[in-house]
């Protein structure tokens, strides 16, 4: 019988941080803030362990009227933790290492984000990783915010997107939060400060820097989740309030059509952010 209340008891753990999520996330509930940063992580690990206790206790006494009936609890825990694993952010996993790689089946077309080198990283990739780093410089891109920006980490923190909300995703390294779309601290820490980055396409990067190489994740892309995925949602994927846009000195301008066929010049004081999510912040002229 107390092996069933565990079970139960992990499920009561787990579950309920989901719709949490959710509400913060879909629903615009940023008071949920704190709690998920604080509590989910510690509650949801709490109830994993518990459901493999109960696995284990089912298993080692081959009692198969239990495994029957807490079986069902067990498979919700092990779904509700892969899904927030997966598309939740539940475990940060710190900025992926960038090393050149092949160009494979990118079009001329696809975007990229250019550094202060002239290496470039496909936005495909980086909408996949959210964060990478190369030697000092994290590079963060939130695919519907439509956000892109370089930061500088001289103390090589372990920066990663920990916690999604409607408009982009907040980074963090070592109890420190910041905005993932503008480096602005989130709490007592300093802003990280901006680095040159540009944007623009594959075939204009490479006739503005054709010795530069292209960069990827050192580990590879994760095969388990195709191109398209959106992990990171917005109220409003589409539409003009989701265009393209530039921040430059603090001021927001919308990307002219075909500004992104060149390369820009870079510029410490560039980053890039849809309308929506920099109207959110309240940057001038969005």
């Amino acid at each position: 019988m107390w092996t069933v209340l565990l079970a139960s008891a992990s499920v009561a753990l787990v579950t309920p941080w989901l719709a949490l999520y959710w509400l913060h996330n879909r629903g615009g509930i940023r008071r949920l803030r704190v709690l998920l940063h604080r509590w989910r992580q510690p509650s949801m690990r709490l109830g994993a362990l518990l459901a493999i206790a109960v696995a284990f206790s089912a298993s080692w006494h081959a009692n198969v009227e239990l495994l029957s009936t807490a079986g069902p609890l067990l498979l919700v825990v092990l779904l509700s933790m892969a899904y927030a694993r997966f598309f939740q952010l539940l475990i940060p996993r710190p900025a992926s290492l960038l090393v050149p790689v092949e160009q494979g089946d990118l079009g001329a077309d696809a975007l990229v984000a250019v550094l202060e080198e002239g290496s470039a990283v496909p936005l495909p990739w980086l909408a996949l990783m959210h964060t990478g780093r190369r030697r000092e410089t994290v590079l963060v891109h939130g695919r519907a915010p439509r956000s892109l920006l370089a930061l500088r980490s001289p103390d090589y923190l372990p920066i990663a997107a920990v916690l999604p909300h409607p408009g982009g995703f907040e980074i963090g390294a070592v109890g420190r939060l910041w905005d993932g779309a503008t480096g602005v601290a989130l709490d007592n820490a300093e802003d990280l400060p901006r680095t040159p980055v540009g944007l623009c396409t594959l075939s204009a990067w490479r006739r503005a820097w054709p010795d530069a190489p292209l960069l990827g994740p050192a580990e590879g892309l994760p095969r388990a989740l195709l191109p398209d995925t959106v992990l990171v949602p917005l109220r409003s994927s589409g539409g003009a309030e989701n265009r393209w846009g530039r921040v430059v000195q603090g001021r927001w301008q919308e990307l002219a059509e075909g500004e992104l066929a060149v390369c820009p010049e870079l510029s410490a004081d560039l980053y890039y952010l849809a309308w929506r999510a920099a109207q959110e912040r309240g940057i001038e002229g969005a």
